[in-house]
């Protein structure tokens, strides 16, 4: 090959940089044991592999809510490497007759910080019509180091009533969490329900600007530091009397998708996949190449 088109082929294939390789840092199907899982809480609950039903394959994670219990409950911990932007998704299932706690409220999923479990977010199932009813919706909670919050709370609170968990069918969950800039308002939170986008909030300072930054409310009891980073899965069984279901638990640093009842992932149709920038770019270096020198037989390979 002549040294000038090599010299002018130079600059181009530099510009086709291998793409950042996505990462799901677990994808928890509860098909054999729960080794992987750290245990804390207290120990009068049920929390056990089932084949009462599944998301996919034959077993799920079977959690009895034997009480009101609203002070204490059955924490489970899988943990995954330090991350400040973190996608997760699971399916979760009620049983009939599940009725939440008298605070309104059963906890289901934390996302849990090196710090305290602050700053997270809590998924629990939520009921509109008081203590000790069915549940009705579904309610996430964040907490904060400021406090930008739609409904005026001292954090934030999300309640949807899209979707019955009381319906008895599968509903996959999909959460975004993005931790800020210390000092800037650039981080975000997104909820999806079976690939429909619930809650996108954005502009938000989850973490404070300073290591020793405090939250807003309840007198800055809770950290918030400027260094701290999303690092645990924590199923949390609280408040509740009643079964639940949970399968599928993923973690990682991309979206991942929902699963079929095959457990074959599949992209949601809600939100488009990225464009291929490096199959673009090699398309274009083939195409100039061949502008160059349309005589020699280019290969463009993918």
């Amino acid at each position: 090959m002549p040294a000038l088109m090599l010299i002018l082929m130079l600059p181009l294939i530099l510009l086709v940089a291998p793409a950042a390789e996505a990462t799901i840092f677990y994808d928890e199907d509860f098909e054999t044991d729960l080794t992987a899982w750290s245990f804390g809480g207290e120990p009068n609950t049920t929390v056990t592999l089932s084949t009462d039903t599944a998301l996919t394959g034959s077993q799920s994670l079977k959690m009895v809510y034997p009480n009101d219990e609203s002070g204490g409950g059955t924490a489970m911990f899988r943990y995954y490497p330090n991350q400040t932007h973190i996608f997760m998704r699971y399916g979760v299932q009620v049983a009939p007759g599940f009725v939440v706690g008298s605070n309104r409220f059963s906890k289901v999923m934390l996302m849990g910080t090196d710090w305290g479990g602050f700053p997270t977010f809590g998924m629990e199932l939520s009921s509109t019509d008081g203590g000790f009813a069915p549940p009705n919706g579904y309610h996430v909670q964040i907490y904060a180091y400021d406090c930008n919050s739609p409904i005026n709370d001292p954090d934030v609170v999300f309640e949807t009533t899209s979707v019955n968990p009381m319906d008895g069918q599968w509903h996959q969950m999909e959460f975004e969490a993005q931790l800020n800039d210390p000092g800037v308002a650039n981080g975000l939170f997104r909820w999806w329900i079976d690939g429909n986008l619930i809650v996108e909030t954005l502009n938000r300072q989850f973490r404070g600007p300073t290591p020793s930054s405090t939250a807003c409310f309840d007198g800055g009891t809770f950290g918030t530091p400027s260094t701290v980073t999303y690092y645990a899965t924590e199923i949390y069984r609280q408040s509740g009397n009643g079964t639940l279901y949970l399968d599928r638990v993923a973690v990682g640093d991309t979206r991942i998708g929902l699963v079929s009842g095959s457990g074959t992932p599949i992209t949601p149709g809600s939100v488009p996949p990225n464009a291929p920038v490096n199959l673009q770019l090699s398309y274009f270096v083939w195409k100039l190449l061949a502008l160059l020198n349309p005589y020699i037989a280019w290969t463009w390979s993918t």
